[in-house]
Parts: structure tokens; sequence; C-alpha cells
């Protein structure tokens, strides 16, 4: 008997050969048990104690914050974070499997808890491109792109309704973020240690870090920026200020150092946000004064003086024709799109989507853009019955939701998979739809101030239906 036993591996392989259609070799196998062996113990981590799983969001930050490395002539740059970069994906997604098990644990205790509704239609956009990969790319893309609509956004869309019960867990989620941070930082440190030029590219030596280009790392410092001002300005625990400080001067260097114009206006409007509680209305002002510094360092080139961080400067037109060709692809295939192979330069998150997807995804999106507006308009408005240290918290999630939404015009975050800003918007959108919830007690304290005051609702607030823990405000 112990002899047909020896063939049992043998056996179980080649039947995970077939069911998966491709060869294991024995690398994978380990790299897959040691994958298995992680998000175990990330699962174990957080039944232990349930906010751990913002760790595991970090990670999956992390993740996304990496990219492979690639030159304008298209040669792959290695550094010694290859493999880390490579294997992305895989580590987004076996996060994501980890934290689908806390919500699958925990999920009793999201009653009289609401997801948010943008992460909803994220959910929906995301399942919606993995159906027309199907069809574009066939049966193998496609399941693997149901296989990270379903792991990754539906886990963070309802993570946020149980790690979020009050203001304190919003901070614990916000420090996490710059951590996430921190560590970024410290890997470029490394890499520079050891041979700077794997974190530039091209003649200009823009600054990548550890991603792929500099446009993509000048969108993920835009939101570093912004966040770790925001902490510097607002966090309780005054002891990390000097880290948030040391935090805003890199990014903001990193930041000019990538040449991405894209990635500074997007600091500008999230900025703005930020500095709205500090400044007041005087604040709006911060895009115009963007626009004349830019004029006024577009003149001083004219002169023919030299200053530093010259492309910021730059005016040149480097999307029109990328744009144009998005346009047309998608007209070629206004119904269903022409997949992400055949769609062109991702210059423009809506083109690209129409070029990729259809007509469908545009609709979609601008559903999404809907959405996010009204949800932006009920932040404001009620801002007054949050507590004055946490009314700016209300304005740096607005100034983010503008930084998403005008970086979409020139780069296509909105339709990737594996994606920091698909993070921080299911994140940050879901720190939102708490915050109303959380308003919906002192409305109820107070009939007749919101035009969507329901007595019904109030009553259940009263008497504890949703047993909620959220402070009194």
């Amino acid at each position: 008997m112990s002899e047909y036993f020896k063939y049992c591996p043998k056996i179980g392989l080649a039947a995970m050969e077939s069911v998966l259609g491709i060869e294991l070799s024995t690398t994978a196998i380990i790299i897959g048990l040691f994958a298995a062996m992680v998000g175990f113990a990330c699962f174990v981590l957080m039944l232990i104690k349930k906010e751990r799983a913002n760790w595991v969001i970090g990670v999956m930050l992390f993740a996304s914050s990496l990219g492979i490395p690639v030159e304008y002539n298209g040669k792959v740059i290695t550094g010694i974070f290859f493999k880390l970069q490579l294997y992305r994906s895989e580590l987004f997604l076996l996060c994501g499997m980890a934290l689908a098990c806390h919500v699958l644990v925990h999920i009793r205790e999201t009653k009289g808890r609401f997801v948010s509704l943008q992460g909803s239609i994220i959910v929906v956009m995301g399942f919606y491109a993995a159906l027309l990969r199907f069809i574009h790319s066939g049966a193998a893309d496609g399941s693997e792109s149901v296989l990270y609509a379903f792991f990754t956004l539906i886990p963070l869309l309802w993570a946020l309704p149980l790690l979020i019960h009050d203001f304190s867990d919003v901070w614990r989620l916000l420090r996490t973020f710059a951590v996430v941070n921190a560590i970024w930082i410290g890997g470029v440190a490394a890499q520079i240690a050891i041979n700077p030029s794997i974190v530039v590219i091209g003649r200009e030596q823009r600054f990548i870090g550890l991603l792929g280009n500099p446009q993509h790392t000048g969108t993920l410092m835009a939101v570093f920026v912004a966040l770790s001002l925001y902490l510097f300005l607002n966090d309780p625990l005054k002891r990390y200020k000097l880290i948030y400080l040391a935090l805003i001067g890199v990014n903001t260097v990193f930041l000019a150092w990538t040449g991405s114009r894209t990635g500074l206006g997007m600091a500008v409007l999230a900025i703005t946000g930020v500095l709205y509680a500090r400044v007041g209305k005087a604040i709006l002002w911060l895009p115009a004064v963007a626009i004349f510094v830019a004029i006024s360092l577009k003149l001083l080139e004219m002169t023919g003086l030299s200053i530093g961080f010259e492309r910021l400067a730059s005016t040149s037109n480097t999307r029109a024709s990328a744009w144009s060709n998005l346009w047309h692809n998608g007209l070629d295939s206004p119904i269903i799109g022409k997949g992400v192979e055949g769609a062109g330069d991702s210059e423009n998150g809506y083109l690209y989507g129409f070029a990729a997807y259809g007509i469908g995804m545009v609709m979609l999106i601008m559903i999404l853009m809907l959405g996010t507006a009204y949800t932006s308009f009920k932040l404001w408005v009620r801002r007054k019955y949050l507590p004055i240290e946490y009314r700016s918290l209300s304005d740096f999630l607005i100034g983010y939701f503008a930084l998403y939404f005008g970086g979409s015009f020139f780069e296509g975050y909105m339709m990737a998979r594996v994606a920091s800003h698909l993070l921080f918007f299911l994140v940050f959108t879901g720190i939102a739809s708490q915050f109303i919830q959380m308003t919906n007690r002192a409305l109820a304290a107070e009939p007749g101030l919101d035009d969507e005051y329901d007595a019904d609702e109030a009553y259940k607030y009263e008497v504890g239906y949703y047993n909620d823990s959220y402070p009194a405000l």
C-alpha cells in the first residue's frame, strides 16, 4: 500500500496543473506554500485583534506602491527589490484574501452600518471590466480579473465598516499609511545607497523610486505629501510631529524630482483641502497661485536663466496624441471597447475606460463622479455636526476626491487592477461613509435641520437599534 502513497503528490500536482492549465514548477509550488503561510499568519493576527487588519491594508498599499521599472527604450531596470516588484500583484491579492477571511469572520458586526456608495460602484466597475476581459483576452485573463475583483475590491469595501467605530480608528488607519510611506522611502534610500541610477530613468534622470515610471510616482507622492501635511497639522499625538515633518520634506522633494506636472497639480488640489480649515476661504486661491507660479517659471525659462526642476515649468503638450488615439480606438468599438491591450496609452482615465471597455464603463465612471460629488456635498454640509478637531478630516477627504478625479484627466489609474489610488479611493470613501453615518445621531437629535431627516431612523438611533459605539457628537 505504501508504494501507492508515494505517487499521491505527483497525482495531486498533475490534477492542479490540469485545472489551472499551466505547468507548475518546484519554485512556483514553494512560493505558493510560502504565500499560503503568510496569508494564514495574517488571518490569525486579525482573529487575535481585529485592528490588525489595518496592517494588512497597509501591506496592500505598499504592494500597490511598487512597479516594474522600465526605461523609455523598453529596458527593464532590475534593482535590489526587483523580485518584490515583480510579484506585487500576487502580494496584493494574497493580502486581499486574508482581509476577505477577516471580513467573513466579523461580518455580523456590520449590522446597522453601510458600505460606501462610491466603493460599491468601484466593485461594479471591476466586475464589468472582468466580464469584458473574457471577450477581449480569453477565459484565463477574465477569470484572473474576477479573482482580483472578488478578493481585493469586496474585502476593502467591507473592511471599513468593521474597522471604523470612532475617530481614534481613523487616526490609527492614517498612521498606518504614514508608516507605509516611511518604509517606501526607506526602500528608495537603500536603492540609492547601492546604485542611485536604479531610481531614475531617461536622460532627464526623472525619479521613479520603487514604481515603474515618473508619472505613477508623482501621483503617489501627491497623496503622501497631502497626507503627511494633514497628520502634521492635526494628529492629536504630538510626538509624531517631527516624523511627519520629515515625511513632508522628503515627499515634496521626490514629487518635484519626478517632474510630473500631473502629480504637482494633484498635490495642490489635496493640499487645498488640508489647509482650508486652517487658512479659511483664502486657501481656495491656492490653485490660482500655482498657475501663476508656473507662468512665472516659464517666463524665467524664456529669459535663458537656468532653474531646477525645469520640466515642472514646461507647457509642452505631451498627451494630445495619446488622447486622440484613445478617442479613435474607442470609436472603433464603442460598445465593448478594444481591451486594455488595444486601447492605447493610459494617459486619460476617462478616455482609457472608453477605449478599453466601451460606453458602459464611461457611464459607470460618470455615476461614480456623481456619487462622489453627492458624498462630498454631504461632508461639506454636515461638517458642522462633527467635533471641531475632526472637521479638517472632511476637508481632506474632499481634497482627495478632487485629486482623484482631477488626476484622472492625465493618468489612467481608475482602470488599474492593482494601484495605490484604487486602495486610497476605497479607504477614503469608506471613511467618508462612516463619517456621514456618525452625523446621523446629531441629525436625529435635531429634527428638521436636514432635509433627509427620517423619524423612523431617528427612533432606531434613540432606542439603540444599531447598537453602535460611535462617540456622542
